[in-house]
């Protein structure tokens, strides 16, 4: 991968991107311990930090090769994540709501009046699409249908 993160994973089995991964934001976690880089250390919590990351990579299990392709807009970690079936966005992958972090342990949920902590759009980004034939990120510009939460969620989407 191109970044250091922890990420969830997304199948493309139809359209341009068909048979490839995509791994999109996600968290670095950290400790502040630089004496030991290649392997874990114990901390004390006061020494975790976490960022959350904008990078997207896609995999591709032929050539186990991952490659950068369009960034998020917002960086965000543990959303909910989905591949649309149906509509003017299909075959398109949306992510939804998710955390962001900016280096400590604290998180705020996306789209909610304290994730502008992270970023000052961050209460408005709630969710994005990634399109496949154009390898880039789109905002969502609906607002949230429920109460932002800093976990990832899912549903069947149409």
């Amino acid at each position: 991968m191109n970044v250091k993160r922890i990420a969830t994973g997304e199948l493309f089995t139809t359209g341009t991107d068909s048979g490839l991964a995509i791994f999109a934001g996600g968290i670095d976690a950290e400790t502040t311990n630089g004496t030991s880089p290649n392997f874990p250390v114990c901390e004390a919590v006061t020494n975790i930090h976490q960022t959350t990351q904008t990078a997207t990579d896609l995999y591709d299990p032929t050539t186990t090769a991952f490659t950068a392709t369009g960034a998020l807009n917002q960086s965000r970690g543990g959303y909910g994540f989905g591949i649309l079936n149906a509509g003017s966005h299909a075959g398109d992958l949306v992510v939804i709501g998710g955390e962001c972090a900016a280096g400590s342990l604290a998180s705020w949920a996306i789209g909610s009046s304290s994730a502008t902590t992270c970023d000052a759009n961050a209460k408005t980004d709630y969710y994005e699409l990634y399109s496949p034939s154009t390898g880039t990120w789109t905002l969502g510009t609906s607002a949230p249908a429920s109460t932002p939460a800093n976990a990832p969620a899912s549903a069947v989407l149409p």
